[in-house]
């Protein structure tokens, strides 16, 4: 937190009103010409019998500065309630302030922690990074994470094929291609598992969930009149109509408030859009290709789906779901899966066939770069961890290297999995810190979790550290 010389105006404001400076004092500088918008100060205000001391920020556009934090005042400590009448403010170094640095990690004299959670006691305790990554940052501790994978006893051993995390809910929710009526189970921490009633004993293949309509929707791959399925909760389902066309595999966008779903059968109409998971519209797809993956990315406002089919049409692409445009891939790499970073700004997308060259990445779903894979076993599935930096893939077909991830999209490198399942899924949770991934035998789920760094405050005696921002 800075100081600064010589900076003093006016206020007439009263109560616990924010000071609205005023007028230009010769001798010194306005608080407009010394600080900056949205920067918090150390201030002084008095008419010449009441005083306060305290933190506030200066706001440019209205000329003001606010009353954050009071270190003293006349008032036994708390805001002066100003009658009308002019009083000085000026920015001045409180003598309850130490260690003060441009970033604002100051630590202070006075208890100030029940007027302002922004602080916290220096007693020579840990904090989380996770809930001050501000001042985590500051401090260069962060998450540490070792990609290793621990097997979790799922509720029942289905068939497991797909599996989404409703941060509004805290909640996993995974489906199956076997089981009756059992082939859905939810879980807020990916260990401990509960089965729920399936809306319909058919071949789930892919979940998604929406945040804006708090709803999961399931798409399935066979059966009749019954090949969706959605849910507000994870526990209670409902069929929806649908075509009956072999749907692989759903996502939602926000910004156009559609779920969007691609088949691998059909003629002319492989695409189908829902603003509610109830109503569905088939669309006219790029091309009958084996549509098995897509995905929304919210930067570019575009879907992106993938097939299994020749390389020379193998992508498509649409803003809105409706009109698509046929792409291609460096390629054919039977593709399955596919997501997108934001923090990369890129596509990464994994493939079940070629040699050492099963995953590529596109910063536009249009052009496209050919990256090694780790093995070549039958890639199913990637997501991205914006909180650990790395993409993670599973797959089958493999012995010790069914997981493999990568900062980057471009190298990869093999994390040797608790056991050589069939996994056909895997997504992360920000909020748990924790990737799971679901196969379709063995013990069938899996986790991975991150670990939040501790910051380590000092011990001071009556000494506070600016910790949230």
């Amino acid at each position: 937190m800075k100081t600064y010389d010589r900076v003093q105006q006016n206020s007439t404001s009263t109560y616990s009103d924010p000071y609205v400076l005023t007028g230009i004092l010769s001798g010194f500088q306005t608080f407009e010409a010394a600080v900056a918008d949205g920067e918090q100060v150390p201030y002084c205000a008095t008419d010449g019998n009441s005083f306060e001391v305290g933190l506030g920020t200066f706001t440019l556009a209205t000329q003001t500065l606010s009353r954050d934090i009071i270190l003293s005042s006349s008032s036994f400590g708390s805001a002066v309630g100003w009658e009308p009448g002019t009083r000085s403010v000026f920015i001045t170094q409180p003598a309850a302030v130490t260690g003060t640095s441009d970033i604002g990690d100051i630590q202070i004299t006075k208890n100030i922690a029940a007027k302002n959670g922004q602080w916290v006691a220096c007693l020579g305790q840990t904090i989380s990074s996770t809930a001050y990554p501000v001042l985590a940052e500051i401090m260069g501790v962060g998450l540490s994470y070792d990609g290793l994978f621990t097997l979790r006893t799922p509720a029942v051993y289905n068939a497991w094929r797909s599996i989404c995390w409703s941060p509004e809910l805290g909640l996993f929710c995974a489906v199956a291609s076997s089981g009756t009526g059992n082939r859905v189970m939810t879980s807020p921490d990916g260990i401990t598992w509960t089965v729920r009633a399936s809306a319909a004993d058919v071949f789930w293949r892919s979940i998604c969930w929406s945040p804006e309509l708090g709803l999961f929707c399931a798409v399935a791959s066979s059966g009749t009149g019954n090949r969706v399925m959605t849910s507000p909760d994870g526990i209670a389902w409902t069929v929806r109509a649908s075509a009956d066309l072999e749907w692989r595999s759903v996502c939602w966008s926000p910004f156009e408030g559609v779920f969007c779903a691609v088949a691998s059968t059909g003629t002319g109409t492989r695409v189908m859009t829902s603003p509610d998971g109830i109503t569905w519209t088939l669309r006219t797809s790029a091309a009958d290709n084996y549509w098995r993956a897509v995905c929304w990315s919210p930067t570019l406002e575009l879907f992106c789906a993938l097939a299994a089919a020749d390389a020379a049409n193998d992508v498509m692409t649409s803003s809105d779901g409706i009109t698509w445009t046929l792409g291609a891939s460096p390629i054919s790499g039977n593709w399955s899966g596919v997501c997108w970073s934001p923090e990369l700004g890129l596509f990464c997308a994994v493939g079940d066939y070629g040699g050492g060259n099963r995953v590529m990445t596109s910063p536009d779903g249009t052009t496209w770069t050919v990256r090694a894979s780790a093995a070549d076993i039958s890639w199913a599935s990637v997501c991205w961890s914006a909180e650990v930096g790395r993409f993670v893939a599973v797959g089958y077909n493999a012995t010790g290297n069914g997981i493999m991830t990568s900062p980057d999209g471009i190298t990869w490198s093999i994390v040797v999995p608790p056991a050589d399942n069939a996994w056909n899924a895997v997504c992360w949770s920000p909020e748990l810190l924790s990737f799971c991934a679901c196969a379709s035998t063995g013990t069938s789920i899996m986790t991975s979790s991150a670990v939040a760094g501790e910051i380590v405050l000092p011990t001071l005696a009556d000494g506070y550290i600016k910790a949230g921002y």
